[in-house]
């Protein structure tokens, strides 16, 4: 059927536009990424909210596939332009990096979804204030969900860590409360989107390596813990748990129980706790967030809009080849809308003298839109009359408007 091919045809089209944004994101995310990861290991290698709050320039990654610097610098066309000639010139490969992405993707939602639908059939325990999924596997303590939030508990780590479960609750709650969970969730949806980036498997685990670790120094500050205690809980808690033996069903959490080398990390940050600032604290993560909305205002600024509008348009014949009229300005194919287009007479002539001379039919051409310079449609397409042309302003009929197609195009 007709309209299977057309929605097949603007399948590819928007893989080819979405592949060719989010590969250029991907590219610019390893500098990025590598920028974050030496910040990490020298500047602010002993302030841990700071490392925390550097993941933020992160955000205005996604919004820098449509810079008008890939088009309108020696730089940009040099190093960026393949990304577009790539995917126009071989689609199948836009539609599998789009595939892949979208996969992915699915693969997070569905296993989100089995692990809330398990959890809610967990059996539940009311334990120092909190209520508490208990499940029966071997597992590190973990929190899930996002506006309805629960803490899961492995049965044995209740029985054999009675006295330190306030320790342990208080440490959820404090990755609750801190938004840890809706950070992991857009690292993973960029994560998706930017896949082909090798290094957001490490840079993950560092993510998750410094959300814990702010975790332990606000949780340390509410227990009014010893920083050594606190640290033995963690240690007791692993060994209850074992090396190696996490249960698959449960997701890998932020103290990975297969990562002696993290863990041992942990356990000195703990022991280096030294009292904070809530102030400065507050001060480092509104300094990182005005840093990436400044950013993303930036990169907007330098962007191109959604959609480009196309002026002025095309007036050719197949009787008189020799006669083309190119419009680049739309000073004379001024406007059109659903029925009409608007052609100016007297620009028409003064720069295409011969036309007047002419006799037949001429097609013409008007207007339309870019996704990204060279990439785009629409615009609206009529008949002009060799006899019909004068000075002033020449109307004539539409036949041919912007489609459906075009308009699910200039939407997405």
């Amino acid at each position: 059927m007709e309209w299977i091919e057309q929605l097949g045809k603007v399948i590819e089209f928007l893989c080819v536009y979405y592949a060719t944004v989010l590969l250029r994101c991907a590219l610019i995310s390893i500098l990025v990424l590598v920028l974050i990861l030496v910040l990490r290991k020298t500047v602010l290698k002993n302030s841990v909210f700071s490392r925390g709050a550097v993941w933020l320039i992160l955000i205005p990654i996604l919004f820098t596939g449509r810079m008008h610097f890939y088009y309108e610098t020696s730089i940009g066309v040099r190093g960026f332009i393949w990304t577009q000639e790539l995917f126009s010139r071989w689609n199948w490969i836009a539609v599998v990096y789009m595939g892949i992405a979208f996969a992915l993707l699915l693969i997070k939602l569905v296993r989100r979804i089995r692990l809330n639908r398990h959890i809610k059939k967990l059996p539940t325990s009311q334990i120092c204030g909190e209520k508490i999924s208990v499940s029966d596997g071997r597992h590190t303590p973990f929190s899930t969900g996002l506006i309805r939030t629960h803490i899961v508990i492995p049965a044995e780590m209740i029985s054999e860590m009675e006295e330190d479960l306030s320790t342990i609750i208080t440490h959820e709650k404090t990755h609750i409360r801190r938004g840890h969970l809706w950070i992991l969730l857009a690292w993973n949806i960029i994560h998706c989107l930017l896949w082909i980036n090798p290094l957001f498997i490490f840079a993950g685990r560092r993510l998750r390596e410094d959300l814990e670790l702010i975790c332990d120094r606000v949780s340390i500050r509410q227990t009014g813990e010893d920083p050594y205690e606190y640290g033995m809980v963690l240690m007791k808690g692993l060994r209850l748990i074992g090396e190696g033996t996490s249960d698959s069903r449960y997701p890998v959490t932020f103290a990975r129980t297969g990562e002696f080398m993290q863990m041992k990390r942990r356990i000195s940050q703990v022991s280096a706790y030294r009292p904070f600032s809530n102030s400065r604290v507050r001060g480092v993560l509104i300094g990182a967030l005005l840093l990436s909305v400044v950013t993303v205002a930036i990169v907007k600024i330098a962007s191109y809009e959604k959609n480009i509008p196309i002026p002025g348009g095309v007036i050719y014949s197949e009787n008189n080849p020799e006669l083309f009229v190119q419009d680049t300005s739309g000073r004379i194919l001024v406007g059109y809308n659903d029925k009409k287009i608007y052609i100016d007479g007297d620009e028409l002539l003064k720069n295409y003298p011969d036309i007047a001379g002419k006799i037949g039919q001429f097609a013409v051409s008007v207007g339309g839109y870019m996704k990204l310079p060279g990439m785009g449609g629409g615009g609206a397409f009529g008949w002009l009359e060799a006899g019909d042309i004068h000075k002033g302003v020449i109307v004539i009929p539409c036949v041919q408007n912007e489609s459906a197609w075009d308009m699910v195009i200039r939407f997405f």
